[in-house]
Protein backbone atom coordinates (compact mmCIF):
# COMPACT_ATOMS: atom_id res chain seq x y z
CA UNK A 1 0.00 0.00 0.00
CA UNK A 2 2.92 2.38 0.51
CA UNK A 3 5.41 3.97 -1.83
CA UNK A 4 9.15 4.34 -1.76
CA UNK A 5 9.22 8.13 -2.05
CA UNK A 6 11.12 10.41 0.27
CA UNK A 7 8.21 12.60 1.34
CA UNK A 8 7.91 13.34 5.04
CA UNK A 9 6.05 10.70 7.00
CA UNK A 10 3.76 13.27 8.65
CA UNK A 11 3.92 12.76 12.40
CA UNK A 12 7.54 11.62 12.31
CA UNK A 13 6.70 8.26 13.90
CA UNK A 14 7.93 6.36 10.82
CA UNK A 15 11.05 6.69 8.65
CA UNK A 16 10.71 9.36 5.98
CA UNK A 17 11.39 6.73 3.28
CA UNK A 18 8.94 3.83 3.20
CA UNK A 19 10.84 0.48 3.42
CA UNK A 20 10.40 -1.75 0.38
CA UNK A 21 9.23 -4.59 2.61
CA UNK A 22 6.29 -2.47 3.87
CA UNK A 23 5.49 -1.13 0.40
CA UNK A 24 5.13 -4.73 -0.83
CA UNK A 25 2.31 -5.52 1.64
CA UNK A 26 -1.01 -5.75 -0.26
CA UNK A 27 -3.31 -2.85 0.59
CA UNK A 28 -6.32 -5.15 0.87
CA UNK A 29 -4.99 -6.60 4.13
CA UNK A 30 -5.52 -3.27 5.90
CA UNK A 31 -8.70 -2.64 3.91
CA UNK A 32 -10.21 -6.01 4.94
CA UNK A 33 -9.31 -5.34 8.58
CA UNK A 34 -11.00 -1.93 8.48
CA UNK A 35 -14.08 -3.39 6.78
CA UNK A 36 -14.35 -6.10 9.45
CA UNK A 37 -14.10 -3.56 12.26
CA UNK A 38 -16.72 -1.36 10.59
CA UNK A 39 -18.98 -4.40 10.25
CA UNK A 40 -18.74 -5.10 13.97
CA UNK A 41 -19.52 -1.47 14.75
CA UNK A 42 -22.53 -1.28 12.48
CA UNK A 43 -24.22 -4.66 12.75
CA UNK A 44 -23.15 -6.61 15.84
CA UNK A 45 -25.60 -5.83 18.65
CA UNK A 46 -24.21 -4.86 22.05
CA UNK A 47 -25.89 -4.23 25.44
CA UNK A 48 -26.78 -0.61 26.25
CA UNK A 49 -23.70 1.45 27.11
CA UNK A 50 -21.31 -1.08 25.56
CA UNK A 51 -19.46 -1.31 22.25
CA UNK A 52 -18.67 -4.39 20.16
CA UNK A 53 -15.11 -5.60 20.80
CA UNK A 54 -14.75 -3.43 23.91
CA UNK A 55 -13.47 -6.44 25.85
CA UNK A 56 -10.74 -7.04 23.27
CA UNK A 57 -7.31 -5.40 23.34
CA UNK A 58 -7.89 -2.39 21.15
CA UNK A 59 -4.79 -0.43 22.18
CA UNK A 60 -2.68 -2.09 19.48
CA UNK A 61 -5.25 -1.20 16.83
CA UNK A 62 -5.26 2.37 18.14
CA UNK A 63 -1.47 2.47 17.77
CA UNK A 64 -1.74 1.19 14.19
CA UNK A 65 -4.41 3.73 13.28
CA UNK A 66 -2.47 6.65 14.77
CA UNK A 67 0.75 5.68 12.98
CA UNK A 68 -0.84 5.07 9.57
CA UNK A 69 -3.22 8.06 9.75
CA UNK A 70 -0.31 10.38 10.38
CA UNK A 71 2.00 8.83 7.81
CA UNK A 72 0.49 10.73 4.90
CA UNK A 73 0.67 9.14 1.44
CA UNK A 74 4.19 7.84 2.09
CA UNK A 75 2.94 4.66 3.75
CA UNK A 76 -0.77 4.54 2.80
CA UNK A 77 -1.31 6.02 -0.63
CA UNK A 78 -5.09 5.58 -0.61
CA UNK A 79 -6.67 8.39 1.47
CA UNK A 80 -9.99 6.53 1.50
CA UNK A 81 -8.35 3.68 3.41
CA UNK A 82 -7.09 6.13 6.01
CA UNK A 83 -10.63 7.55 6.09
CA UNK A 84 -11.92 4.07 7.03
CA UNK A 85 -9.65 4.16 10.08
CA UNK A 86 -11.29 7.47 11.03
CA UNK A 87 -14.74 5.94 10.66
CA UNK A 88 -13.79 3.10 13.00
CA UNK A 89 -12.48 5.58 15.58
CA UNK A 90 -15.69 7.60 15.30
CA UNK A 91 -17.72 4.47 16.13
CA UNK A 92 -15.43 3.89 19.12
CA UNK A 93 -16.03 7.33 20.65
CA UNK A 94 -17.08 6.82 24.28
CA UNK A 95 -19.92 9.34 24.36
CA UNK A 96 -20.49 12.22 26.76
CA UNK A 97 -20.09 11.41 30.47
CA UNK A 98 -22.20 14.48 31.36
CA UNK A 99 -25.15 13.47 29.18
CA UNK A 100 -27.61 11.40 31.26
CA UNK A 101 -29.19 10.07 28.05
CA UNK A 102 -25.85 9.34 26.41
CA UNK A 103 -24.15 5.96 26.08
CA UNK A 104 -20.92 6.80 27.87
CA UNK A 105 -18.42 3.96 27.84
CA UNK A 106 -15.52 4.24 30.36
CA UNK A 107 -13.43 1.56 28.64
CA UNK A 108 -13.55 3.41 25.33
CA UNK A 109 -12.81 6.67 27.14
CA UNK A 110 -9.64 5.06 28.47
CA UNK A 111 -8.65 4.09 24.93
CA UNK A 112 -8.78 7.72 23.78
CA UNK A 113 -7.70 9.44 27.00
CA UNK A 114 -4.93 7.18 28.33
CA UNK A 115 -3.24 5.79 25.21
CA UNK A 116 0.23 7.47 25.17
CA UNK A 117 0.67 7.41 21.39
CA UNK A 118 -2.85 8.71 20.77
CA UNK A 119 -2.46 11.52 23.30
CA UNK A 120 0.58 12.85 21.50
CA UNK A 121 -0.20 12.11 17.85
CA UNK A 122 -3.89 11.40 17.16
CA UNK A 123 -4.93 15.04 16.68
CA UNK A 124 -2.00 15.86 14.31
CA UNK A 125 -2.76 12.66 12.38
CA UNK A 126 -6.45 13.59 11.97
CA UNK A 127 -5.64 17.13 10.84
CA UNK A 128 -3.18 15.81 8.26
CA UNK A 129 -5.87 13.59 6.77
CA UNK A 130 -8.24 16.58 6.83
CA UNK A 131 -5.80 18.36 4.49
CA UNK A 132 -4.80 15.32 2.39
CA UNK A 133 -8.41 14.44 1.56
CA UNK A 134 -8.78 17.71 -0.43
CA UNK A 135 -7.37 16.05 -3.56
CA UNK A 136 -7.91 12.31 -3.95
CA UNK A 137 -8.08 11.97 -7.71
CA UNK A 138 -11.58 10.46 -7.56
CA UNK A 139 -14.36 12.07 -9.58
CA UNK A 140 -16.41 12.35 -6.37
CA UNK A 141 -13.60 13.95 -4.32
CA UNK A 142 -15.42 17.27 -3.82
CA UNK A 143 -18.34 15.64 -1.99
CA UNK A 144 -16.34 12.83 -0.37
CA UNK A 145 -14.16 15.28 1.51
CA UNK A 146 -17.13 16.82 3.35
CA UNK A 147 -18.30 13.48 4.73
CA UNK A 148 -14.80 12.43 5.79
CA UNK A 149 -14.10 15.83 7.36
CA UNK A 150 -17.40 15.64 9.21
CA UNK A 151 -16.23 12.43 10.89
CA UNK A 152 -12.85 13.98 11.65
CA UNK A 153 -14.69 16.98 13.12
CA UNK A 154 -16.79 14.81 15.42
CA UNK A 155 -13.70 13.03 16.77
CA UNK A 156 -11.81 16.33 17.08
CA UNK A 157 -14.67 17.88 19.07
CA UNK A 158 -14.46 15.07 21.62
CA UNK A 159 -10.65 15.18 21.76
CA UNK A 160 -10.65 18.96 22.32
CA UNK A 161 -12.29 18.37 25.71
CA UNK A 162 -9.34 16.18 26.79
CA UNK A 163 -6.49 18.36 28.08
CA UNK A 164 -3.51 16.35 26.65
CA UNK A 165 -5.15 16.25 23.21
CA UNK A 166 -5.81 19.99 23.39
CA UNK A 167 -2.15 20.61 24.26
CA UNK A 168 -1.04 18.46 21.32
CA UNK A 169 -3.34 20.47 19.04
CA UNK A 170 -1.91 23.79 20.26
CA UNK A 171 1.67 22.50 19.99
CA UNK A 172 1.12 21.46 16.38
CA UNK A 173 -0.27 24.90 15.49
CA UNK A 174 2.98 26.46 16.75
CA UNK A 175 5.47 23.82 15.56
CA UNK A 176 4.15 23.58 11.99
CA UNK A 177 2.55 26.94 11.27
CA UNK A 178 2.55 26.57 7.44
CA UNK A 179 0.67 23.27 7.64
CA UNK A 180 -1.76 24.53 10.28
CA UNK A 181 -2.49 27.62 8.19
CA UNK A 182 -3.35 25.35 5.23
CA UNK A 183 -5.65 23.32 7.48
CA UNK A 184 -7.33 26.49 8.75
CA UNK A 185 -7.79 27.78 5.21
CA UNK A 186 -9.56 24.55 4.22
CA UNK A 187 -11.70 24.63 7.36
CA UNK A 188 -12.84 28.15 6.51
CA UNK A 189 -13.42 27.26 2.84
CA UNK A 190 -15.65 24.35 3.85
CA UNK A 191 -17.60 26.42 6.37
CA UNK A 192 -18.20 29.16 3.80
CA UNK A 193 -19.34 26.75 1.10
CA UNK A 194 -21.64 24.70 3.34
CA UNK A 195 -23.26 27.68 5.07
CA UNK A 196 -23.68 29.54 1.79
CA UNK A 197 -25.35 26.51 0.19
CA UNK A 198 -27.67 26.20 3.20
CA UNK A 199 -28.67 29.86 3.09
CA UNK A 200 -29.47 29.53 -0.63
CA UNK A 201 -31.72 26.52 -0.03
CA UNK A 202 -33.70 27.98 2.89
CA UNK A 203 -35.76 30.35 0.66
CA UNK A 204 -36.53 27.40 -1.65
CA UNK A 205 -37.91 25.43 1.30
CA UNK A 206 -39.80 28.50 2.53
CA UNK A 207 -41.35 28.99 -0.93
CA UNK A 208 -42.56 25.36 -1.03
CA UNK A 209 -44.05 25.69 2.45
CA UNK A 210 -45.96 28.78 1.30
CA UNK A 211 -47.22 27.03 -1.83
CA UNK A 212 -48.55 24.04 0.12
CA UNK A 213 -49.99 26.03 3.04
CA UNK A 214 -53.40 26.26 1.35
CA UNK A 215 -54.10 22.64 0.48
CA UNK A 216 -57.17 23.46 -1.60
CA UNK A 217 -55.16 25.74 -3.89
CA UNK A 218 -52.24 23.33 -3.94
CA UNK A 219 -54.39 20.32 -4.92
CA UNK A 220 -55.99 22.36 -7.69
CA UNK A 221 -52.64 22.54 -9.50
CA UNK A 222 -51.87 19.92 -12.18
CA UNK A 223 -50.68 16.58 -10.76
CA UNK A 224 -47.49 16.62 -12.82
CA UNK A 225 -46.58 20.10 -11.60
CA UNK A 226 -47.16 19.05 -7.98
CA UNK A 227 -45.06 15.93 -8.47
CA UNK A 228 -42.16 17.94 -9.93
CA UNK A 229 -42.31 20.51 -7.13
CA UNK A 230 -42.41 17.77 -4.47
CA UNK A 231 -39.40 16.03 -6.01
CA UNK A 232 -37.45 19.30 -6.11
CA UNK A 233 -38.42 19.99 -2.50
CA UNK A 234 -37.30 16.54 -1.32
CA UNK A 235 -33.96 17.06 -3.01
CA UNK A 236 -33.54 20.51 -1.41
CA UNK A 237 -34.61 19.11 1.96
CA UNK A 238 -31.99 16.34 1.89
CA UNK A 239 -29.26 18.69 0.71
CA UNK A 240 -30.18 21.33 3.31
CA UNK A 241 -30.15 18.83 6.17
CA UNK A 242 -26.79 17.43 5.06
CA UNK A 243 -25.18 20.85 4.48
CA UNK A 244 -26.29 22.18 7.86
CA UNK A 245 -25.10 19.07 9.71
CA UNK A 246 -21.67 19.38 8.10
CA UNK A 247 -21.50 23.17 8.48
CA UNK A 248 -22.26 23.10 12.21
CA UNK A 249 -19.28 20.82 12.87
CA UNK A 250 -16.95 23.19 10.99
CA UNK A 251 -18.25 26.36 12.64
CA UNK A 252 -18.05 24.76 16.09
CA UNK A 253 -14.44 23.81 15.38
CA UNK A 254 -13.68 27.42 14.48
CA UNK A 255 -15.35 28.44 17.75
CA UNK A 256 -13.51 26.24 20.21
CA UNK A 257 -10.10 26.42 18.52
CA UNK A 258 -10.19 30.23 18.16
CA UNK A 259 -10.51 30.52 21.92
CA UNK A 260 -7.14 28.92 22.68
CA UNK A 261 -5.35 29.01 19.30
CA UNK A 262 -6.25 32.44 17.94
CA UNK A 263 -2.87 33.44 16.45
CA UNK A 264 -3.24 31.53 13.13
CA UNK A 265 -6.61 33.22 12.49
CA UNK A 266 -4.89 36.62 12.83
CA UNK A 267 -2.04 36.01 10.37
CA UNK A 268 -1.95 38.61 7.56
CA UNK A 269 -2.85 35.99 4.96
CA UNK A 270 -5.84 34.73 6.99
CA UNK A 271 -7.38 37.58 8.97
CA UNK A 272 -9.18 39.34 6.11
CA UNK A 273 -10.71 36.08 4.90
CA UNK A 274 -11.88 35.17 8.41
CA UNK A 275 -13.38 38.62 8.98
CA UNK A 276 -15.13 38.61 5.59
CA UNK A 277 -16.67 35.20 6.33
CA UNK A 278 -17.94 36.27 9.76
CA UNK A 279 -19.33 39.56 8.41
CA UNK A 280 -21.09 37.80 5.52
CA UNK A 281 -22.98 35.33 7.69
CA UNK A 282 -23.66 37.90 10.41
CA UNK A 283 -25.39 39.99 7.73
CA UNK A 284 -27.77 37.09 7.06
CA UNK A 285 -28.31 36.10 10.70
CA UNK A 286 -28.80 39.57 12.22
CA UNK A 287 -29.31 41.82 9.19
CA UNK A 288 -32.52 42.96 7.52
CA UNK A 289 -32.87 39.75 5.46
CA UNK A 290 -32.86 37.38 8.43
CA UNK A 291 -36.64 36.93 8.32
CA UNK A 292 -36.29 35.40 4.85
CA UNK A 293 -34.46 32.49 6.48
CA UNK A 294 -37.41 31.48 8.66
CA UNK A 295 -38.93 28.13 7.72
CA UNK A 296 -41.66 25.90 9.12
CA UNK A 297 -40.32 23.07 11.30
CA UNK A 298 -36.66 24.24 11.29
CA UNK A 299 -35.72 21.28 13.52
CA UNK A 300 -36.52 18.95 10.62
CA UNK A 301 -33.59 20.40 8.70
CA UNK A 302 -31.26 20.96 11.65
CA UNK A 303 -31.63 24.72 11.15
CA UNK A 304 -31.00 26.58 14.40
CA UNK A 305 -30.19 30.24 13.59
CA UNK A 306 -29.91 31.15 17.29
CA UNK A 307 -27.23 28.55 17.89
CA UNK A 308 -25.38 29.54 14.71
CA UNK A 309 -25.49 33.24 15.66
CA UNK A 310 -24.07 32.34 19.07
CA UNK A 311 -21.22 30.37 17.47
CA UNK A 312 -20.40 33.21 15.05
CA UNK A 313 -20.42 35.68 17.97
CA UNK A 314 -18.04 33.40 19.88
CA UNK A 315 -15.48 33.53 17.06
CA UNK A 316 -15.73 37.34 16.93
CA UNK A 317 -15.19 37.55 20.69
CA UNK A 318 -12.29 35.08 20.78
CA UNK A 319 -10.40 36.82 17.98
CA UNK A 320 -11.12 40.28 19.38
CA UNK A 321 -9.69 39.21 22.74
CA UNK A 322 -6.47 38.09 21.01
CA UNK A 323 -6.29 41.03 18.58
CA UNK A 324 -3.62 43.05 20.37
CA UNK A 325 -2.35 44.64 17.14
CA UNK A 326 -5.79 45.64 15.84
CA UNK A 327 -5.47 43.48 12.70
CA UNK A 328 -8.85 41.77 13.19
CA UNK A 329 -10.78 45.01 13.71
CA UNK A 330 -9.08 46.53 10.65
CA UNK A 331 -9.98 43.44 8.59
CA UNK A 332 -13.64 43.65 9.70
CA UNK A 333 -14.04 47.20 8.40
CA UNK A 334 -11.95 46.55 5.27
CA UNK A 335 -14.68 44.15 4.11
CA UNK A 336 -16.66 46.50 1.90
CA UNK A 337 -19.09 43.78 0.82
CA UNK A 338 -20.63 42.80 4.16
CA UNK A 339 -19.49 45.09 6.99
CA UNK A 340 -22.39 47.17 8.34
CA UNK A 341 -22.20 49.06 11.62
CA UNK A 342 -25.97 48.77 12.08
CA UNK A 343 -25.74 44.97 11.81
CA UNK A 344 -23.26 44.87 14.70
CA UNK A 345 -25.61 47.05 16.75
CA UNK A 346 -28.56 44.79 15.91
CA UNK A 347 -26.50 41.68 16.73
CA UNK A 348 -25.89 42.92 20.27
CA UNK A 349 -29.63 43.63 20.62
CA UNK A 350 -30.53 40.11 19.42
CA UNK A 351 -27.93 38.43 21.63
CA UNK A 352 -29.34 40.28 24.64
CA UNK A 353 -33.01 39.73 23.77
CA UNK A 354 -32.56 35.98 23.23
CA UNK A 355 -30.20 35.50 26.16
CA UNK A 356 -27.59 33.92 23.90
CA UNK A 357 -24.62 35.48 25.70
CA UNK A 358 -23.84 36.87 29.13
CA UNK A 359 -24.03 40.61 29.73
CA UNK A 360 -20.23 40.70 29.96
CA UNK A 361 -19.88 39.01 26.56
CA UNK A 362 -22.44 41.32 24.98
CA UNK A 363 -20.57 44.29 26.45
CA UNK A 364 -17.38 43.01 24.81
CA UNK A 365 -19.21 42.62 21.50
CA UNK A 366 -20.47 46.20 21.75
CA UNK A 367 -16.91 47.29 22.50
CA UNK A 368 -15.79 45.49 19.32
CA UNK A 369 -18.53 47.27 17.37
CA UNK A 370 -17.35 50.64 18.71
CA UNK A 371 -13.72 49.86 17.86
CA UNK A 372 -14.78 48.87 14.36
CA UNK A 373 -16.80 52.10 14.02
CA UNK A 374 -13.75 54.21 14.94
CA UNK A 375 -11.49 52.15 12.70
CA UNK A 376 -13.88 52.58 9.77
CA UNK A 377 -13.83 56.36 10.24
CA UNK A 378 -10.03 56.36 10.37
CA UNK A 379 -9.82 54.17 7.25
CA UNK A 380 -12.18 56.49 5.39
CA UNK A 381 -10.04 59.48 6.37
CA UNK A 382 -6.86 57.73 5.24
CA UNK A 383 -8.43 56.83 1.91
CA UNK A 384 -9.31 60.49 1.40
CA UNK A 385 -5.78 61.54 2.42
CA UNK A 386 -4.09 59.16 0.00
CA UNK A 387 -6.33 59.93 -2.95
CA UNK A 388 -5.52 58.07 -6.16
CA UNK A 389 -2.82 55.45 -5.65
CA UNK A 390 -0.14 55.15 -8.37
CA UNK A 391 -0.57 51.99 -10.43
CA UNK A 392 2.87 50.60 -9.56
CA UNK A 393 1.95 50.73 -5.84
CA UNK A 394 -1.19 48.61 -6.37
CA UNK A 395 -1.17 44.86 -5.88
CA UNK A 396 -1.75 43.36 -9.36
CA UNK A 397 -4.07 40.65 -7.99
CA UNK A 398 -6.54 42.68 -5.91
CA UNK A 399 -5.63 46.26 -6.92
CA UNK A 400 -5.13 47.34 -3.30
CA UNK A 401 -2.24 49.39 -1.92
CA UNK A 402 0.71 47.10 -1.18
CA UNK A 403 1.99 47.33 2.40
CA UNK A 404 4.63 44.58 2.25
CA UNK A 405 5.63 44.00 -1.39
CA UNK A 406 7.57 40.90 -2.42
CA UNK A 407 9.00 39.97 -5.80
CA UNK A 408 8.12 36.68 -7.51
CA UNK A 409 10.58 34.72 -9.69
CA UNK A 410 8.54 35.94 -12.67
CA UNK A 411 9.60 39.48 -11.76
CA UNK A 412 6.14 40.67 -10.66
CA UNK A 413 5.83 42.46 -7.31
CA UNK A 414 2.77 41.60 -5.17
CA UNK A 415 1.62 42.12 -1.59
CA UNK A 416 2.98 39.39 0.70
CA UNK A 417 -0.32 38.66 2.48
CA UNK A 418 -2.22 38.34 -0.81
CA UNK A 419 0.25 35.99 -2.53
CA UNK A 420 0.64 33.91 0.65
CA UNK A 421 -3.15 33.50 0.79
CA UNK A 422 -3.10 32.41 -2.87
CA UNK A 423 -0.40 29.82 -2.12
CA UNK A 424 -2.57 28.20 0.55
CA UNK A 425 -4.74 26.84 -2.24
CA UNK A 426 -2.42 26.66 -5.25
CA UNK A 427 1.37 26.31 -5.22
CA UNK A 428 1.77 28.19 -8.51
CA UNK A 429 2.70 31.67 -9.72
CA UNK A 430 -0.66 33.26 -10.70
CA UNK A 431 1.03 35.08 -13.58
CA UNK A 432 2.75 32.20 -15.39
CA UNK A 433 1.47 29.04 -13.59
CA UNK A 434 5.01 27.94 -12.74
CA UNK A 435 5.58 26.18 -9.38
CA UNK A 436 5.88 28.68 -6.52
CA UNK A 437 6.35 28.42 -2.76
CA UNK A 438 6.65 30.92 0.10
CA UNK A 439 10.42 30.36 0.10
CA UNK A 440 10.58 31.82 -3.44
CA UNK A 441 9.26 35.22 -2.32
CA UNK A 442 11.91 37.96 -2.11
CA UNK A 443 11.40 41.20 -0.17
CA UNK A 444 11.05 44.16 -2.55
CA UNK A 445 12.66 46.67 -0.18
CA UNK A 446 13.11 49.33 -2.85
CA UNK A 447 9.40 49.37 -3.73
CA UNK A 448 8.39 49.22 -0.07
CA UNK A 449 10.54 52.28 0.67
CA UNK A 450 8.94 54.21 -2.18
CA UNK A 451 5.43 53.29 -1.01
CA UNK A 452 6.14 54.28 2.60
CA UNK A 453 7.65 57.60 1.47
CA UNK A 454 4.62 58.32 -0.74
CA UNK A 455 2.17 57.47 2.07
CA UNK A 456 4.05 59.71 4.51
CA UNK A 457 4.08 62.54 1.96
CA UNK A 458 0.33 62.23 1.33
CA UNK A 459 -0.43 62.22 5.08
CA UNK A 460 1.72 65.33 5.58
CA UNK A 461 0.03 67.15 2.71
CA UNK A 462 -3.44 66.24 4.01
CA UNK A 463 -2.52 67.32 7.56
CA UNK A 464 -1.20 70.66 6.27
CA UNK A 465 -4.38 71.19 4.27
CA UNK A 466 -6.53 70.61 7.36
CA UNK A 467 -4.40 73.06 9.38
CA UNK A 468 -4.96 75.77 6.80
CA UNK A 469 -8.75 75.34 6.90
Amino acid sequence: GGGGGSASAGTGLLPAVCPASFAAIPEHLADDMADFLLYTCRFIPAPAGQRPLEHERLDELMSLFVVLLGSGSTYVKNPYLRAKFVEVLRHWLPGDADDPKGRFNPKMAGLFEAHPLALAHLVPALLRLYVDIEFTGAHTQFYDKFNIRYQIGEIAEYLWKVEPHRRAWAAMAVADEPFYTRFLNMLINDAIYLLDESIKKLPEVREYDAETADQEVWLARPARERSEREAAYRQSERALRSDLMLANVHVRMMGYTSRDIAAPFLLPEMVERVAAMLNYFLLFLAGPKRRELKVKDPEKYGWNPRELLGMIADVYLHLYAADHAGAFVAAIVADGRSYRDEVFVETATVLRALGLKSEHQIGRFEELAERARLCAAAAEEEEADLGEVPDDFLDPILSTLMRDPVKLPSGVSVDRAIITRHLLGAQTDPFNRQPLSVEDLVDDTELKGRIEAWVAERHTAASDARMEQ
